[in-house]
């Protein structure tokens, strides 16, 4: 297996490397985010050990960025006592979470499950055509809905505003179909009747200009005289 570590302590990063080099994996170490995403886009990789002690919801948004992106496998290290970061780091996609201070026995050993269920599924999908018309992982948008965070398809994060983001969960619910004003007016909760058309405007526009600076444009699209759709793969964490 190709193995990547994002792990902020050297000597902790070190030590890992060496166990998981002598189970005869290929690993590659880095201390950051930003590091990982770059060496994902340039290098073959099956399992992600993170196990940088970023804050809870940094944790949170990478876990999640890897999921949408990759058929990764995802280790995830714990501190023993974060009960509430073991809990969000699955449910943004870990596979399974080791606890602080770890056994490299026993990180090992989460490799090796890891590394046979992907070898099982890489061999049930060899027959398998992959359908032309479907949507890569790697082009999809990701919001992580409880940090008001979306990860554009590159890695890049757009921080976004309450509103905004109650704005991106409702059309990316309909991505590829146009939303009505009146119920986005309606989700955001006013009272249609009652609202000035002019506020929707520039919200949207505030949010287009930040997602424009994405290489292939916003994917926010005006449908006039309707609404406004999201028109790119994405997801909701």
């Amino acid at each position: 297996m190709f193995i990547a570590i994002l792990e902020l302590d050297p000597s902790a990063r070190a030590q890992l490397a060496i166990a998981l080099q002598r189970a005869g994996h290929h690993v590659t170490d880095m201390p950051y985010a930003a590091a990982l995403t770059r060496h994902l886009a340039a290098h073959p990789c099956d399992i992600v050990v993170v196990g940088s002690r970023e804050a809870h919801g940094e944790v949170e948004a990478t876990i999640a960025r890897l999921r949408a992106r990759r058929r990764l496998g995802i280790v995830a290290l714990i501190d023993a006592m974060d009960h509430e970061v073991r809990i969000a780091a699955l449910e943004s996609g870990a596979d399974s979470c080791v606890t602080r201070p770890y056994d490299t026995r026993e990180i090992t050993a989460c490799v090796e499950s890891l590394a046979r269920r992907i070898r099982d599924n890489h061999d049930s999908r060899i027959a398998e055509p992959e359908p032309q018309d479907s949507a890569k992982p790697s082009d999809a948008w990701l919001l992580v809905s409880r940090k008001w965070l979306l990860l554009s398809p590159n890695g890049e994060q757009v921080q976004l505003t309450a509103t905004e983001c109650s704005l991106l969960s409702l059309l990316l619910a309909h991505a590829g179909k146009p939303v009505s004003r009146r119920d986005i007016v309606t989700a955001l909760g006013y009272d249609y009747r009652h609202y000035d058309e002019r506020r929707l405007e520039a919200l949207v526009s505030r949010l287009r200009r930040k997602l424009g600076r994405h290489p292939d444009g916003t994917p926010i699209r005006v449908a006039h005289g309707f609404g406004y759709a999201f028109t790119a793969s994405g997801l909701v964490s």
